[in-house]
């Protein structure tokens, strides 16, 4: 089996989702292999911390920020570390 080596990226996904008839929206830093990547981490986070299922949850924009971009204080922090590599096998 071969191991990729893929960099790791900072993405600011927004979107919004339903909650009690209201529309709720949202923006969020994260740093992901991929868009895709990025999405699940979204979803992930909305569904433990708010119960928010993921087919209620609609994705508008997902961008991918440079270092001077990063508004969030944990992933500025993340990123200013050494390079980071995900490994996957």
């Amino acid at each position: 089996m071969s191991k990729e080596i893929k960099n790791i990226k900072n993405y600011n996904v927004t979107g919004f989702y339903n909650k009690n008839g209201e529309k709720v929206t949202f923006s969020r830093t994260v740093r992901a292999v991929s868009e895709d990547d990025a999405k699940e981490i979204v979803q992930w986070h909305f569904g433990s911390k708010h119960r928010i299922r993921r087919i209620l949850m609609n994705f508008v924009k997902v961008t991918e920020l440079k270092k001077e971009q990063i508004n969030d204080p944990i992933v500025e922090v993340l990123n200013s570390s050494a390079d980071f590599k995900l490994i996957r096998g």
